[in-house]
């Protein structure tokens, strides 16, 4: 999705016969939230501001129970992806105002691990998928935002405690080379938590907090619960998937 707030403001003003004529330049916001690339040809002569960030790391996914014979105990939760990274610029249009924009998408979820029987051992959820970074290409420089890392996938349930699967980390801003006195922000992604924090290892992590650039953009997905073993019919169950990252963006602003 891309969208477009204008905004006029007041330059100048000029006395004409005792009438007052001004002249107004509109305001432009371009959001750019959908992954993919997009172009953009700004007016030649203004400062536009440039807001990158990329994609979050997808939650991992829980890891099954174990129900064989004798033998019951739960899967593990999965850990939370990492948030994009952000990065904040003022770049200017003096002498080619095209830019090349690629919103970076965020982590696959981490698949749910299958649950154990009388025969076969379960499974461990599967690890996120990492948030792929934003990019946005100017005759100034490549400014970009790193995705966040994917959270790690649930143990399954064994004769030992499954180990819930560990948070991803944050993504970077990336200053671009002999540009960065142009930068006045550059931040790193939320970490994901850690599978287990909540209550038993079962539970799974949070995704890293995105960093409020874009609304959400960029937010770290949510772990898998691990499997649990039903306490009436002893029963195990398998994983549940995490969640997919939150896609970049990039904001242009003049």
């Amino acid at each position: 999705m891309v969208s477009k707030k204008s905004s006029a403001l007041l330059l100048s003003g000029a006395l004409f016969s005792g009438v007052i004529a001004s002249t107004y330049v509109r305001a432009e916001t371009q959001v750019y939230n959908q992954p993919g690339t997009h172009y953009f040809t700004a007016p030649l002569g203004v400062t536009v501001k440039v807001t990158v960030i990329g994609g979050g790391g997808g939650g991992g996914g829980g890891g099954g129970a174990l129900d064989r014979l004798l033998v019951r105990s739960r899967g593990a939760g999965g850990g939370g992806g990492g948030a994009g990274g952000g990065l904040v610029c003022s770049v200017s249009t003096a002498s080619n105002p095209t830019f090349t924009i690629t919103v970076g998408s965020g982590g696959a979820e981490g698949s749910a691990g299958k649950k154990g029987s009388h025969t076969q051992f379960g499974t461990s959820g599967g690890n996120g998928g990492d948030g792929a970074k934003s990019i946005v290409n100017t005759n100034d420089g490549v400014y970009s935002a790193d995705g966040g890392s994917g959270g790690g996938g649930g143990g399954d349930g064994g004769l030992t405690a499954a180990k819930p699967g560990s948070g991803g980390k944050g993504g970077a801003g990336n200053l671009p080379q002999n540009q960065g006195n142009n930068c006045s922000t550059f931040k790193i992604g939320g970490v994901g938590e850690s599978g287990g924090l909540y209550g038993g290892s079962e539970t799974p992590g949070n995704g890293g907090d995105s960093l409020g650039l874009c609304s959400n953009a960029g937010k770290g997905g949510k772990g898998g619960v691990g499997g649990i073993v039903n306490s009436s019919s002893q029963t195990g169950y398998p994983g549940s998937p995490g969640l997919k990252g939150g896609d970049g963006c990039v904001i242009l602003e003049y």
